[in-house]
């Protein structure tokens, strides 16, 4: 699934930070609840990243420092949709704010993984003309699409009501390769999460053995299924590296009493030996 350790490892390498700088960012967007916590054992209850999550961590790294990115997360998204310029015929109209924006187009590349290679290509080959410019002095992001030869570049505007001018302004700009990513980690936690779903529905519908009662009660409990852990599918898509998970034989840990010969072979405890006085 799309946990913080593995969306970690998916950006590292597309942001060109180190993986405590972006531990440092998801750290204090977790604690502004703007990130999922986990709850203790790992697994199913780990922290799943959706597609809400990861725009917030997109917007968190225009953040000078990481510990800046929840307040550079809550200044940009709910910046209104401002205009466009030289908006394609098959281009849907913004949403209102961005976002619901970045969100959407997150779910595009989600949609496009889970219906295969085709739709994965052409999509991919669209966000990678993608550049997101962000600003926070002012408030201010230009979304720019590079057209093919020929025609005329896309811009999208989101902007806030312009406070006072500074001398300086700082620019991030992202690549649209973060939202193909973004949209291969929630495809992972989709799919995860159906497959989760399906193991519960099964046990749950598993009937009774006939002429279970008493008898089965007093037989030695079947072993449970080994838990969900906190790493990728061992098969389905394979997007996201596997991680090596210690495994151990529970049968070491089970003791079988041994009959007491002074019981004749019954599986009985002896009975206490009072002391001679």
């Amino acid at each position: 699934m799309a946990t913080g350790m593995q969306v970690i490892e998916r950006l590292t390498p597309l942001t060109g930070l180190r993986p405590t700088t972006l531990d440092r960012q998801f750290r204090a967007q977790r604690l502004a609840g703007q990130l999922p916590a986990g709850q203790p054992g790992g697994g199913k209850v780990s922290a799943h990243f959706e597609a809400h999550h990861l725009v917030a961590v997109l917007l968190g790294l225009a953040g000078p420092i990481p510990s800046d990115a929840p307040e550079a997360a809550t200044a940009l998204r709910t910046m209104p949709y401002r205009g466009t310029d030289n908006p394609p015929q098959d281009v849907s109209p913004p949403l209102p704010t961005l976002e619901d924006q970045l969100a959407e187009w997150i779910r595009d590349n989600t949609a496009a993984y889970l219906n295969g290679k085709a739709a994965t290509d052409a999509c991919s080959a669209l966000f990678r003309t993608m550049k997101l410019g962000l600003c926070l002095n002012p408030r201010q992001a230009i979304i720019t699409f590079e057209p093919p030869p020929g025609d005329k570049q896309l811009t999208i505007v989101y902007a806030a009501d312009p406070g006072p001018p500074l001398a300086m302004r700082r620019l991030t700009i992202l690549s649209g390769e973060l939202f193909i990513a973004a949209g291969e980690l929630v495809a992972d936690t989709i799919e995860q999460n159906a497959a989760i779903a399906a193991v519960q529905f099964l046990g749950d519908t598993q009937p009774a053995k006939a002429g279970s009662g008493f008898e089965s009660a007093r037989a030695s409990p079947p072993k449970a299924l080994a838990p969900l852990r906190d790493q990728p599918r061992a098969n389905g898509t394979g997007r996201l590296a596997k991680l090596p998970v210690a495994t151990r034989d529970d049968n070491e840990f089970q003791a079988a009493a041994s009959p007491s010969s002074e019981t004749n072979g019954r599986d009985e405890w002896p009975p206490p030996k009072m002391p001679m006085t």
